[in-house]
């Protein structure tokens, strides 16, 4: 056989190989993505008290489903519940976006008393915005989360919370269904605390339907 032929059955048989490839890997991100959707048949989760209907942004603020040592706010655009919904929408996003800020503005937030709300852009479950106001624009921000469940280790990181005197950044690591003991310390340029609260909160349920702990 010429060399020339052999090159040409090698070619074919590597397109026809990352054919085969392709075909395999769009199988089984379709069959994924298929899952996910069909274990989120709904945007809406369950929610507190309501304590205001924004008219402007046509969003609605609650009180948080779960109890907690602070106050903690949940904020739903008043069309969650219809068929076409979807929180992957600039004009949602947006008002969500509006509405945080409105809340922002009332001022008076500290770490001990912070404004904290769950997952404010409604893209995830257990995600705990948190803002507040320091006298240190330069002082950084860290977390530890603790659950009682021995199997389950503390979360600690250091939260991108800015640069300013205003800080603002996404609790991670609470574990969905359980109860969290989060900690919340601001340090000096030498890594010394110089402030630290404590709060204890129920996280809310996944909405993924997977498993959360290995």
């Amino acid at each position: 056989m010429s060399r020339k032929k052999l090159a040409v059955i090698m070619i074919l048989g590597i397109c026809v190989l990352a054919a085969a490839a392709y075909g395999i890997y769009r199988w089984i991100v379709n069959d994924q993505m298929s899952e996910e959707t069909q274990k989120r048949e709904s945007w809406a989760v369950e929610t507190g008290e309501l304590l205001e209907k924004d008219r402007d942004t046509r969003v609605n603020i609650y009180e948080s489903a779960t109890a907690s040592d602070i106050e903690i706010y949940q904020i739903q655009p008043a069309e969650v519940e219809k068929d076409n919904f979807t929180y992957y929408n600039m004009n949602v996003q947006n008002r969500l976006e509006e509405s945080l800020e409105t809340l922002k503005a009332e001022g008076g937030y500290t770490l001990e008393n912070p404004l904290a709300v769950w997952n404010p852009y409604g893209t995830g479950t257990n995600g705990l915005y948190l803002y507040f106001e320091t006298e240190d624009p330069s002082q950084e921000v860290h977390y530890t989360v603790h659950t009682e469940n021995q199997e389950i280790q503390d979360f600690q990181a250091q939260a991108n919370a800015g640069d300013t005197a205003r800080k603002e950044f996404l609790v991670i690591g609470l574990v969905p269904g359980e109860t969290c003991q989060v900690t919340v310390s601001l340090t000096d340029g030498q890594g010394e605390t110089v402030q630290e609260t404590t709060f204890e909160t129920e996280v809310p349920q996944a909405a993924s339907g997977y498993d959360t702990t290995l």
